[in-house]
């Protein structure tokens, strides 16, 4: 009877605890899963986590670049530079290295 009374009050302990486990196992890859949800997002919005530049240049005629002190940039969303077709203006921008490209955040004309 002892014996039976002692394996009770021990399973009795032990079940919350692997519940418990479970559930931590869970929270972490539910934490996981959101982290590989919002990478996958933003790589296919074309965000990331490149910090935000700002530059000075020359649009082109067709708006595919902009050129800074002699450097010729290309742009990955000329859309952005529409209507700035030969115009100075200035720049909030994206570098993406592997791309080679920039991405237009905001565009102010002039200085």
């Amino acid at each position: 009877m002892r014996t039976l009374m002692t394996g009770l009050l021990a399973l009795a302990f032990l079940l919350p605890a692997a519940a418990f486990a479970q559930s931590d196992t869970q929270d972490s890859s539910k934490a996981a899963q959101q982290q590989q949800n919002q990478a996958a997002e933003e790589n296919q919005n074309g965000a990331s986590a490149q910090p935000i530049h700002h530059m000075m240049g020359m649009v082109s005629d067709n708006g595919m670049t902009i050129t800074s002190d002699n450097v010729a940039y290309q742009v990955s969303n000329p859309d952005k530079l529409k209507g700035y077709d030969n115009q100075t203006v200035t720049v909030e921008y994206q570098y993406s290295p592997d791309k080679n490209k920039i991405k237009i955040q905001k565009v102010n004309a002039g200085q």
